[in-house]
């Protein structure tokens, strides 16, 4: 049996991790639809006016959405499983096999 300090100390660094990974990955997906935004604008307002780079772009900013969703609900559960842990080692329960437990989940 594991040290539950050491074990708690071990699942607070990877909740710290997955959590780090979440939000650059948040940060990356407002950054894409943000440069998609511009672009789109600027093609819409430009004097030509050609609303296919606009319907492209939409295309490409939705695509990114349903993506974006796909991802940052599976980051969201991987930080949810280490938050659940957290609960557990502090209710004194035990925790020998994280990763395994974790690839698992």
């Amino acid at each position: 049996m594991s040290n539950p300090e050491n074990n708690n100390d071990e699942i607070l660094s990877h909740w710290q991790i997955q959590e780090s990974l979440l939000q650059s990955y948040r940060g990356f997906f407002l950054t894409s639809q943000s440069i998609i935004f511009a672009f789109a604008s600027f093609g819409v307002n430009n004097s030509n006016g050609d609303y296919r780079v606009f319907f492209v772009l939409m295309v490409l900013g939705l695509f990114l959405l349903k993506y974006w969703c796909y991802i940052g609900n599976r980051r969201g559960l991987d930080v949810s499983y280490f938050q659940m842990l957290l609960l557990q080692t502090e209710d004194g329960d035990s925790m020998d096999k994280i990763m395994t437990s974790f690839k698992s989940w």
